[in-house]
Order: structure tokens, then sequence, then C-alpha cells
């Protein structure tokens, strides 16, 4: 236990050193349900007896099993397998993976963009810029030379950043 722990407080760091301001914690359990806490809401977030545990400013609590807890991430008030701007849709699929991530998207405009794949100590383990195309576009990642493990898959384009937490099995 001691491990999922560590794990999710790494998710945290890094969700916060790698993305911009956020305005929202995501949380999603093992049945699929999604809850999204604003994090101007929150007043402490601790990890204590195996339980993640969000203290509200209103001093409400909500207490999470972290056996419980198959996503966290800190980001926009969007879907969590669908993630959508005013420039860009992305779609992350199959989560978790096995052997290969699809990554599809439509932009409205050609752009560059910037994948990188980051394991859960922080280092790159990926890292490629492509010129993407108006319309649909398709990536296809191979995941079968990495451990299992937790990764962070991060799309940038000019200033804007989305990191989605994939999980390799």
């Amino acid at each position: 236990m001691k491990h999922l722990k560590l794990i999710f407080v790494a998710c945290c760091l890094i969700n916060i050193l790698f993305l911009p301001a956020q305005n929202t914690l995501v949380l999603k359990d093992k049945t699929g349900i999604e809850n999204s806490y604003a994090l101007s809401d929150i007043q402490k977030i601790t990890f204590e007896n195996a339980s993640l545990i969000l203290k509200h400013k209103n001093l409400s609590i909500n207490t999470f099993r972290l056996s419980d807890v198959s996503f966290l991430r800190f980001g926009e008030m969007t879907a969590l397998h669908q993630i959508e701007d005013s420039n860009i849709t992305i779609q992350f699929f199959p989560n978790p993976v096995k052997e290969q991530l699809n990554i599809s998207y439509f932009a409205n405009s050609i752009e560059d963009v910037k994948l990188q794949l980051i394991n859960i100590n922080g280092k790159i383990v990926y890292e490629n810029t492509r010129l993407i195309q108006s319309g649909n576009n398709t990536i296809i990642l191979s995941m079968s030379q990495l451990q299992n493990g937790l990764y962070f898959c991060r799309i940038q384009s000019g200033n804007k950043s989305v990191s989605k937490l994939i999980i390799k099995h």
C-alpha cells in the first residue's frame, strides 16, 4: 500500500510540474464513475491509511480508497478519455494499454504537435514532433517495449498542453 501512496503523490507532483495552471482535480474509480472537484474549493489533499482524503473549504470531506482509484489528474473540466478545446479534440485508447496506444485527434488547423511519453520518475521515454493536418489525425504509439507502470502522455501545441495518465500493463 505504501507503493500506491508514493505513486499517487508522484502523479500529483508530475501533473503539477508538467501542466500549466489547472483548476480541477479529476478522480475516476474502477467502476468508471468520475468525480471532478474545483481546486479553489479544496483546502487540503492528504494520503492516509491507504486513502486519498479531500478536505474542502466548506469543511466537507471526501475519502477514496487508493485501491479503488483508477485515474487521477489535474486539469480543466473535461472528459477523461476525450479532451477538447477550441482547436483540437484528443482521444486516448485503450487505457489501460498493453501493446499499442492510439491517439486520435481532430484539429481545426495545420500545426506542429509535440508528443511526449513520461514515466513515473519524470523521465521522457518517447518524444516526437509532428505536423498535424486539419481534420482527423491518428498516432499509434508502440508500448510493448515499455515496462508495466504509469506514464503520462503529454501533447503540446503552441502554448497549450494536455497530459493524460496512461496505465501500461
